[in-house]
């Protein structure tokens, strides 16, 4: 299967890294989501964050059949990024199953143009403790 990397320099400061996860600034999704800044996220909002991910799982994936899902999101890597969107504290989530990760995945956004379910996005409201707005990149 040949995928197609976007070596896409998106600069990002790390936060806080923790195994399979890290908190990016929300400057790492300038260009690829619309926002209006960030805001800063305590350590209670990365554990609901965590706490919640098994929530993808029964999220139907935007634009495909409800027979695809992603089974055991807590494998992923994944990337959190504190975003505002229309006055509302999200995070944006994009998660990957590649391993290892790249060495800058703590760094900036890792950006892939195909590799269906091995790649997903989301967002989560940390209000409401709810994953939403699920996709996957389509394959190629």
């Amino acid at each position: 299967m040949l995928w197609t990397y976007l070596a896409l320099c998106v600069a990002g400061a790390a936060g806080w890294a923790q195994g399979k996860y890290v908190v990016l600034s929300s400057s790492a999704v300038d260009g690829i989501i619309s926002h209006e800044g960030t805001w800063t996220p305590q350590e209670s909002d990365i554990t609901k964050l965590e706490a919640s991910v098994t929530q993808v799982s029964g999220l139907r994936i935007e634009g495909f059949n409800s027979a695809l899902h992603i089974h055991q999101p807590g494998s992923y890597f994944r990337q959190y990024v504190p975003v505002l969107r229309k006055g509302r504290k999200l995070f944006y989530v994009s998660a990957f199953c590649e391993s290892p990760p790249p060495e800058y995945w703590s760094q900036r956004l890792y950006v892939v143009s195909d590799g269906g379910t091995c790649f997903w996005q989301a967002f989560y409201d940390p209000a409401l403790k709810k994953y939403f707005h699920l996709t996957i990149n389509p394959r190629g």
